[in-house]
């Protein structure tokens, strides 16, 4: 099921929350104890005060955020992440497409390093949580480290990943996680933003980038010990069940399936109904198949269509062109391929019924990924050390630890989110829960990168 839970345990007569972000943590060497534990505190107060503060940045009247990747707003909170980070004595540097680096260096630093972050751009109206929230956990949980006066064996590299959310703007996603595995291609430069009419490329050099040094952003396998993020669920699952914590198992692939359909554009009252060749119902009932086959799935799949278009937009014509996306996801690549090819059939078969064409263009996605069994067994110790009951489930959403965790070893904590809702204005995690989950990924990277 997508973004569904594996299991839902109820734990009774204990509060799954807690206001308190301290983690008692136990000081390891090649996962055994050295016999003494110390206590870690998360600085809350400091994650939410930079949260507000990045809120003000691309901010519409709504309460929307509108930091689109390598947008003026995206560059500017991008920079005071940076900013932070090297007040924080982290050695930060930045790379040709814009991810963020800052490395507390480990006490042995020709160790494979633990790699930990998230975003700070947005959807063209989204929240002020997704990807932000776990970028500030990251450098939190670091920081925290720092004033406890720990230094792990291995380098912690805390990453700001630029542009995953490029799918808003460019029709790819997760371009900076993507460029550290090597699979950022050249021709990706040259994909046009339908908002401002610039190249991938042109974005990228107005913000003093270098897309022609793409290849060397790669990171060889090998040189990552784990990837970890924090992130906000998107989901209702944990809200639910009245839970804090979420441990991510696998990552939903997706497919979007573009469609450009043609028919005639006629006068809205004197073509007759039995004349018509209306291209824009014959997208509605496409919207509305893949609809249907995603709900006979009983939740294996989902499907949506955010991009929708019709010509002419007067109410006095009968649409001659319509243009659409369906988003197809599941965490199942059988289920997910299967569906896919099930709706671009019922289009052509839509097509012929109503006589207009349909031409697909080209079908684009990213796989399903399982989150390492090792990452993820830590971190449900994580939890278990910290008294808190928590949920194994399915991320329904992509994220940029799901890229690299088809090289690394990859793990992914979910805190709640109210309502299930994200990409939208209306998105919240209180606070509490990003302090649990602050606290849980600052255990986990005290244990992992020992």
């Amino acid at each position: 099921m997508v973004g569904a839970p594996e299991r839902a345990p109820r734990v009774e007569g204990r509060e799954p929350r807690l206001a308190r972000h301290r983690a008692t943590v136990v000081l390891l060497d090649n996962g055994q104890s050295v016999g003494h534990a110390m206590t870690v505190e998360f600085d809350l107060d400091r994650m939410m005060h930079r949260l507000e503060h990045l809120a003000t940045y691309g901010s519409s009247s709504d309460g929307a955020m509108q930091r689109i990747p390598y947008s003026p707003a995206d560059q500017e909170v991008r920079e005071l992440f940076a900013s932070w980070a090297a007040d924080a004595s982290l050695n930060v540097s930045v790379d040709a497409v814009g991810n963020i680096s800052a490395k507390l260096v480990g006490a042995d630093p020709d160790l494979p390093a633990v790699m930990v972050g998230s975003h700070l751009d947005t959807q063209p109206a989204g929240g002020r949580y997704d990807g932000i929230a776990g970028t500030l956990a990251a450098l939190g949980a670091v920081e925290g480290l720092l004033a406890a006066g720990i230094r792990p064996q291995r380098t912690i590299e805390v990453v700001c990943w630029a542009a995953e959310e490029g799918s808003g703007r460019f029709d790819i996603g997760c371009i900076g996680s993507k460029a550290m595995l090597g699979a950022l291609r050249p021709t990706d430069l040259e994909l046009v933003c339908r908002m401002t009419g610039q190249t991938l490329r042109q974005a990228m050099e107005s913000c003093g980038l270098d897309p022609d040094a793409i290849a060397s952003c790669m990171r060889p396998a090998g040189s990552l010990h784990a990837v970890l993020e924090m992130h906000i669920e998107q989901g209702p699952y944990l809200e639910e069940a009245g839970i804090g914590l979420g441990v991510v198992t696998a990552i939903s692939g997706n497919r979007r399936l573009p469609f450009a359909i043609s028919g005639v554009q006629a006068h809205s009252g004197a073509q007759p109904m039995s004349h018509r060749r209306d291209a824009l119902c014959a997208a509605a009932e496409i919207v509305l198949a893949a609809e249907s086959r995603a709900t006979a799935t009983g939740g294996a799949v989902v499907a949506t269509s955010g991009m929708f278009d019709h010509v002419p937009r007067t109410i006095a014509a009968v649409p001659g062109r319509a243009d659409l996306v369906i988003d197809v996801r599941s965490s199942d690549l059988e289920a997910l391929e299967d569906a896919a090819r099930d709706v671009v059939e019922e289009a052509a078969r839509i097509a012929r019924s109503r006589g207009v064409e349909v031409e697909r263009g080209q079908i684009w996605g990213v796989d399903p990924t399982d989150t390492d069994r090792s990452v993820s067994a830590l971190l449900e110790r994580t939890c278990t050390a910290m008294d808190q009951p928590y949920l194994t489930m399915v991320s329904g959403a992509g994220h940029d630890s799901a890229i690299l965790g088809k090289r690394f070893p990859s793990g992914l904590i979910f805190v709640p989110s109210r309502d299930g809702i994200s990409h939208s204005p209306l998105e919240f995690t209180a606070a509490e829960d990003l302090g649990l989950g602050g606290s849980a990924l600052q255990a986990a990277l005290v244990d992992i990168a020992s």
